[in-house]
């Protein structure tokens, strides 16, 4: 008996599940879209004056710019004071080992693509410290909305200090948007509180536990306003040591550019989009030629040398850990097992 004789009609059938892309596929879509944009920045970079540069770079202040890489460490002891204060409430850790990690994990970003360093910032501590992946991801993030505020703040005498072009304005008012909807989610998350830090979201909260205190919400981002606030006194440095007009307001502007040039880093150490954004950005304040390139070009070194050097000696903790990770050989007698008795 057929479907039309009983009255019955056939269950609809399921859509067809788009095929995903396999590990496999992802990687290579990576690495085109890598590829891609280092074969632009190359076709960008053909058309500059390199003789120039290299010439402005051999006649640079290396006074200043030795002061503009030392800036790298309190900037970065800075950030894992904060980081600190983010995971004290899930057990915590020493700020000399978050530093070391910190260190670690910039120098794996600048050496490989895609910010891929950020993971030992969440492996370090788990397997060293014992703390949990959802804590230590979640603190991740919420840093990011903090340092939007942070730079936006930074950034904010820009509308005074010059004629600044129209995507500063704009540039503000996402950064300002986007942490104050990130940093009122996780006050929000706060409130609710970890609990009986069992489940999933009550490892999140812990991340946000230190905003309950309105008190240390508002030095957490008085350390990341000052964070900023170095980053932009390095800013001005290079400038000082390329020998251009070093001005709050050119050095902010940089700062700005780069760092919203930086929101996708596909490039190890952002190679190619970090120069082109400094470009843009001193482009834009009548500064062009070989010392503009030259500038570029200093600043991205003396943010990537000194801490891929220094972060190279953290990443011993990596082979430390997972050699802590894997399992203990059995020793030889169990291994060969019992002898049979003759």
């Amino acid at each position: 008996m057929t479907a039309e004789e009983t009255g019955r009609t056939s269950p609809p059938e399921a859509p067809a599940r788009k095929p995903r892309l396999g590990p496999g596929a992802k990687r290579a879509l990576r690495v085109g879209i890598t590829l891609a944009i280092l074969g632009l920045c190359v076709l960008a970079a053909w058309r500059l004056d390199w003789r120039g540069a290299a010439a402005a770079i051999a006649d640079a202040n290396w006074g200043w710019l030795a002061l503009a890489a030392a800036i790298n460490f309190p900037f970065a002891l800075l950030q894992s004071y904060r980081w600190q204060i983010f995971i004290r409430p899930a057990g915590g850790a020493p700020l000399l080992s978050l530093f070391r990690y910190l260190l670690a994990s910039r120098a794996a970003s600048n050496l490989l693509p895609a910010r891929a360093g950020e993971l030992l910032r969440i492996y370090l501590p788990r397997v060293r410290d014992g703390l949990p992946v959802a804590t230590l991801t979640s603190v991740l993030v919420v840093e990011r909305f903090f340092d939007a505020a942070g730079l936006a703040t930074v950034s904010v005498p820009l509308l005074f200090l010059l004629e600044a072009p129209p995507w500063v304005r704009t540039g503000l008012w996402i950064l300002f948007g986007g942490a104050a909807v990130g940093i009122g989610a996780a006050v929000v998350l706060a409130l609710r509180g970890s609990r009986q830090r069992a489940s999933i979201l009550d490892r999140i909260a812990l991340s946000a536990e230190a905003l309950r205190d309105p008190k240390l919400a508002l030095w957490i981002y008085l350390i990341t306003v000052g964070c900023w606030t170095t980053e932009a006194v390095m800013s001005l440095t290079t400038l000082a040591a390329a020998r251009l007009p070093a001005t709050p307001g050119v050095a902010i502007l940089v700062l700005l550019a780069i760092n919203i040039g930086q929101v996708l880093q596909v490039t190890p150490g952002n190679v190619g989009p970090f120069e082109a954004a400094a470009l843009i950005a001193l482009a834009a304040v009548g500064i062009k030629g070989p010392r503009a390139l030259a500038m570029a070009v200093l600043y991205h070194l003396v943010q990537f040398l000194p801490v891929t050097l220094a972060g190279l000696e953290g990443l011993r903790f990596v082979g430390a850990a997972r050699r802590a990770e894997a399992p203990a050989a059995p020793p030889p007698e169990a291994a060969a097992g019992e002898r049979p008795s003759s």
